[in-house]
């Protein structure tokens, strides 16, 4: 059977309000919703590749995104899709990187081409 997890930070009273939403839209898929913490990718490595979720949806915070960069840097684990299902943490943790890591961004205009 297809999985997908769903991890939120959500009250427990949320969570079946999650599943039967989910499962509306993925039929035949066992729905697992958890907590976000820090023994997620062990858990995963010990599960048989037949049993890894088929996608990971992740209600975003700050955390969300360091395990996105550790899912993606595995070899094992970098081929599960992960959407994360709100923008505002993303958005905001991406400024408090550039903040401290400032990068130089170029913009161009249209019609601006390259040499």
């Amino acid at each position: 059977m297809k999985n997908i997890l769903v991890l939120s930070e959500r009250k427990e009273k949320l969570v079946p309000e999650i599943s039967q939403n989910l499962q509306l839209i993925y039929p035949n898929t066992q729905i697992t919703v958890r907590r976000l913490k820090q023994s997620l990718l062990t858990e995963l490595l010990a599960l048989p590749t037949e049993l890894l979720p088929r996608m990971i949806l992740v209600e975003a915070c700050a955390e969300s995104l360091d395990l996105l960069r550790e899912l993606k840097a595995h070899p094992y684990l970098y081929r599960i899709p992960v959407l994360m299902l709100q923008a505002k943490a993303t958005q905001r943790r991406a400024q408090l990187d550039q903040e401290i890591q400032p990068e130089v961004v170029t913009k161009y205009t249209l019609g601006h081409t390259l040499n």
